[in-house]
């Protein structure tokens, strides 16, 4: 007989009863039109998702890499850790005082989890074992206190360019941006001008309402790369007022489900690929 993990040894700890329930009514809600928007999966599951997404090997090949010392196929974890910063999770690794590791922890839309509370194979010694995470401390430590010290900025990992590039989007975000870099003290000109900018994209979604448009618009502009800063000026311009935690919190989520899209859809395209050898 195969012995059963307790608890602490759950390779991943799925959502509480109460959390299932509520995203089975949330979705049974927006099956019959009655909400806006699908229901959101609790912060831990989302963060869960992003790892494996990063990672996407199983116990099962992990052993098969071993075996056969593919070390080029395992993702090293300090570009683990730089993959995660670029998703917009804060990582935190400690070392002893031999310097040896002594875990790992992440924070992730302001709540902060363990290794262990996301599940044994989120734990340092965890990603190695389970999620083909290769770590070898003469190679790697340097490289992770240096992300520890300066961490990639959210956006940097995915190739969002800080460059102004305004080939796709309307005429107005360059009119606004001029405005700024030509130091006009106008800020209600350049409110108006971004509000122009808004109501131009929205004419493209008015089919959509309120936060799944303004959600739409954050996906759509990170999908085409452009500079995180006009896309907080053009979500700003929405009727519906947010703080900037709230504005960040919806390009997070965005770039997190277009992340999840084309990881999909890469899985999709090496299977077709590996069927026609």
């Amino acid at each position: 007989m195969q012995p059963v993990r307790g608890s602490h040894e759950k390779l991943e700890r799925t959502a509480t009863t109460g959390q299932h329930r509520r995203i089975e009514r949330e979705q049974g809600e927006y099956d019959l039109g009655l909400r806006d928007n699908s229901p959101e999966l609790p912060v831990k599951m989302q963060l869960q998702k992003i790892i494996d997404g990063l990672c996407p090997v199983c116990d099962h090949r992990v052993t098969a890499l071993k075996e056969h010392d593919f070390t080029n196929d395992h993702l090293t974890m300090p570009r683990l850790i730089e993959r995660l910063q670029g998703e917009g999770v804060e990582v935190r690794h400690g070392f002893t005082r031999n310097g040896k590791s002594k875990g790992i922890s992440y924070s992730f839309l302001g709540q902060a989890f363990s290794g262990s509370h996301l599940g044994a194979a989120y734990t340092f010694p965890g990603l190695q074992k389970h999620k083909g995470v290769s770590y070898q401390p003469q190679r790697d430590d340097m490289a992770i206190k240096q992300l520890l010290l300066n961490p990639v900025n959210y956006g940097a990992a995915t190739g969002f360019e800080q460059s102004d590039r305004f080939a796709i989007l309307p005429a107005g975000v360059a009119a606004a941006n001029a405005s700024a870099k030509n130091g006009e003290k106008d800020e209600t000109t350049q409110n108006q001008q971004w509000q122009a900018v808004y109501q131009q994209i929205c004419s493209k979604l008015e089919q959509f309402d309120g936060e799944k448009r303004d959600y739409l618009i954050a996906k759509r502009l990170l999908q085409l790369k452009k500079p995180l800063s006009e896309i907080k000026e053009i979500i700003n311009a929405s009727p519906i007022k947010r703080t900037q935690t709230e504005v960040k919190e919806l390009m997070v989520r965005a770039n997190f489900e277009l992340r999840q899209e084309e990881r999909k859809q890469l899985r999709q395209e090496k299977k077709q690929s590996e069927l026609e050898l």
